[in-house]
């Protein structure tokens, strides 16, 4: 994608991620709103993009986890059966804020 787009051949390119996500569920039989964001910047130490951090970086800490035997599921697990898991959730975000990727949850999003 970068040959297509040019990328490279721009001096100085560099990328951005940035997400919001909210959450609508219940909990405890009441119904639950929440809100997450996530921006994150070209490392210029390192040269990596915002893009290859935040889902390499993710993709590594679940790999590590899986590893150290703290998934217990077996077979194909999509990503968001594991945020399920309270634990696991929390021991990605760590996994992640390790790496300098820092997932702000911000409660229930504004209006609600």
């Amino acid at each position: 994608l970068e040959r297509k787009l040019g990328i490279r051949n721009l001096p100085g390119a560099r990328d951005m991620v940035v997400m919001l996500v909210e959450v609508k569920g219940r909990k405890g039989g009441a119904e639950e709103r929440l809100a997450f964001k996530l921006v994150d910047y070209y490392d210029e130490a390192e040269g990596i993009t915002a893009m290859a951090r935040t889902t390499a970086y993710t993709a590594s800490v679940v790999a590590c986890l899986l590893a150290k035997g703290e998934v217990q599921r077996k077979g194909v697990v999509p990503p968001e059966v594991l945020g399920m898991d309270e634990r696991l959730y929390r021991l990605i975000i760590s996994g992640l804020k390790a790496e300098g990727i820092k997932i702000e949850e911000l409660g229930p999003p504004e209006g609600q």
